[in-house]
C-alpha cells in the first residue's frame, strides 16, 4: 500500500506538484537529518547536504525516474551527497577521511527506561562500538529506520543477501562481547525500541 502511495506520491513530485514535494520534504527531512548525524557530529552539515539534495531534486524533477519506494531512494542520494561532501571538505586533512557510521542508541529512548533499561543501553551501545561501520549501518537501517533487506541493499550498494549478512554477523558479534543473561533482557529493550 505505501510503494503504490509512494509511486502516486514521486509522480506528482516529478510532475511539479508543489504540495506533493512538500509532502516529501516533510515526511523525510527528519529522517534523512537523522541519518546523516551518524556520520558526522557536525549538524550544520547534515542539514546542508539534506537541504541541498531537496534543492536538486526539484530543480531535475523532470529527469528523474519513477520509484516505487521515496525512502530508500532518499537515503541512498542523501548517504551518497554527504559522505562526498565529507571527503571532499577533508581534502586538506593529511590523511583522507574514511566517514564512520556512529550509530547509538538516542538520548530520548534512555529517558523513557529503567535504571536497569539504561544499563542495558549501555551495554548495546558498547557492543555496537564493536562492529564495523557498514554494520552498524545496516542494523541501523534495520532496526531503526525499519527498512527491509532490499531497501538496506539499495542504499548501501550491495545485493540483498549481502544486506542480510551484515545484519546478522553484527548481531552475532554483538551477542559474543555480551554477557548472556543480558541477551535475553537486551532483546525485549530493543523490541520496545522497535515499537516506538
Amino acid at each position: 500500500m505505501e510503494q503504490t502511495d509512494d509511486y502516486t506520491l514521486w509522480s506528482e513530485f516529478r510532475a511539479g506538484n508543489h504540495q506533493a514535494f512538500n509532502t516529501i520534504y516533510s515526511k523525510f527531512f527528519p529522517t534523512l537529518y537523522n541519518y546523516g548525524e551518524k556520520f558526522t557530529s557536525q549538524p550544520e552539515i547534515v542539514e546542508e547536504c539534506v537541504q541541498q539534495l531537496f534543492v536538486e531534486l526539484w530543480q531535475s524533477r523532470e529527469k528523474l525516474s519513477n520509484i516505487n519506494a521515496i525512502k530508500p531512494y532518499l537515503y541512498k542520494a542523501f548517504r551518497r551527497k554527504l559522505i562526498r561532501h565529507l571527503k571532499r571538505n577533508a581534502s586538506h586533512l593529511r590523511q583522507p577521511i574514511q566517514p564512520s557510521f556512529l550509530a547509538t542508541i538516542s538520548r530520548e529512548a534512555e529517558i523513557v527506561h529503567t535504571e536497569r533499561s539504561s544499563f542495558q543501553l549501555k551495554l548495546l551501545n558498547e557492543a555496537l562500538s564493536k562492529l564495523s561501520d557498514r554494520q552498524r549501518e545496516a542494523i541501523f537501517l534495520k532496526f531503526y529506520d525499519k527498512l527491509g533487506y532490499p531497501e538496506i541493499s539499495k542504499i548501501l550498494d550491495c545485493e540483498p543477501k549481502a544486506a542480510y549478512d551484515l545484519v546478522f554477523k553484527g548481531i552475532k558479534k554483538m551477542r559474543s562481547v555480551m554477557p548472556r543473561k543480558e541477551i535475553v533482557l537486551l532483546s525485549v529493550t530493543v523490541t520496545l525500541l522497535y515499537l516506538l
